[in-house]
């Protein structure tokens, strides 16, 4: 997963821009957003106007924890519980989680 910040590249005003990357190896959305800010956190510098950020995800794989076998965060407790619920949700056609 990549993070990303940019000011306008035609900004009369000082120019930053830069990225960083998180992996994380899991299909829960609460690890994800977590770990998008950890790397927004990690690039955010105060003073600038940005213009542009963003979100990448990538690496993906068909067994989600599976990617790092010396990751030592252990997963969260009823994880696949509440991810198949907002699934439902975001299936059902009311509304988005």
């Amino acid at each position: 997963m990549s993070s990303l910040l940019r000011t306008s590249p035609y900004a009369n005003k000082p120019q930053y821009g830069n990225d960083a990357h998180q992996t994380t190896g899991t299909q829960n959305t609460c690890d994800i957003v977590a770990a998008a800010i950890r790397a927004l956190d990690s690039i955010w510098r105060e003073g600038y106007r940005f213009q542009k950020a963003g979100i990448m995800l990538n690496d993906f794989c068909n067994e989600p924890g599976k990617i790092d076998v010396l990751d030592e965060t252990p997963p969260r407790p009823n994880s696949d519980t509440l991810m198949h619920a907002i699934d439902r949700i975001n299936t059902a056609g009311l509304g988005k989680v």
